[in-house]
C-alpha cells in the first residue's frame, strides 16, 4: 500500500440507515416540491418485479438540477434498514406518495379506448347497446386511470372486450365490485446505496 494508490484496502458500507437513488419524470416536479414542503414524503420500495414490499422510508434529497438528456430528476429515499432487507446496489422500484385524492372516480385503465379524437370510453346505455363516450383522463396508479369528466360513478362501464364492440353493439353487463381508494403516486426503479 503507497500514499498515491487510488484503492484502500477495506470498503465500509453503511447498511443501517440505508438510501435509495432514484428519479422521476420532471412533469411531477412542482407537485413533487408542493408535498416535500409540507412534510417529508413517504417512500415505499419493492423488488424489481414489484411482487416484494422491502421497506417503508421517507424522501429525504431533490436534486436541484434537472437531466437535460433524460428529462429525469434525481431523488434520494432513506429508510432504517434495521432488518437488512435492503442490500447496497440492489435494483428495487420505489414508490413516493405524492398525494390523495379522494373521492375520484377511476376506471380500470383497459377500458380506457384511445382514439384519433382522443380518450373514449364505452359505456352499456339504457337500451343495452354499447356507447362511445369523449372523456378526460387524469393520472394512472396500479392499473386505475381517472376519470375528470365525461362519465358518472352511475354508468356501466366496459373493460374488457372493446375490441370486439362497435358503437350500438348489443352489450350483456357483468357487475363486479368496486376497488378501495387508490393512492396517486408514482414509481420509478431505483438503485440502494449507502448514504453520501
Amino acid at each position: 500500500m503507497h500514499p498515491a494508490d487510488t484503492t484502500g484496502i477495506v470498503t465500509v458500507t453503511q447498511m443501517e440507515p440505508i438510501e435509495v437513488l432514484f428519479s422521476l419524470p420532471q412533469d411531477g416536479l412542482s407537485d413533487l416540491l408542493a408535498g416535500q414542503a409540507k412534510a417529508p414524503l413517504p417512500v415505499d420500495v419493492s423488488t424489481r418485479s414489484g411482487s416484494t414490499a422491502l421497506a417503508s422510508g421517507s424522501l429525504v434529497f431533490i436534486d436541484s438540477l434537472v437531466d437535460i438528456t433524460t428529462g429525469q430528476i434525481k431523488l434520494k429515499a432513506s429508510f432504517t434498514n434495521q432488518d437488512r432487507k435492503l442490500w447496497p446496489g440492489e435494483l428495487v422500484n420505489a414508490r413516493v406518495l405524492i398525494r390523495t385524492d379522494k373521492q375520484r372516480l377511476a376506471v380500470p385503465s383497459r377500458a380506457v379506448v384511445n382514439t384519433q379524437n382522443g380518450s373514449q370510453l364505452y359505456t352499456v346505455g339504457p337500451d343495452g347497446r354499447a356507447q362511445l363516450r369523449p372523456v378526460q383522463v387524469g393520472v394512472s396508479v396500479d392499473g386505475m386511470t381517472e376519470i375528470r369528466s365525461g362519465a358518472t360513478a352511475a354508468d356501466l362501464i366496459v373493460f374488457d372486450g372493446q375490441s370486439r364492440l362497435n358503437p350500438g353493439a348489443p352489450v350483456a353487463a357483468k357487475l363486479v365490485t368496486a376497488t378501495p381508494d387508490t393512492a396517486a403516486d408514482a414509481a420509478n426503479t431505483g438503485t440502494v446505496g449507502d448514504p453520501s
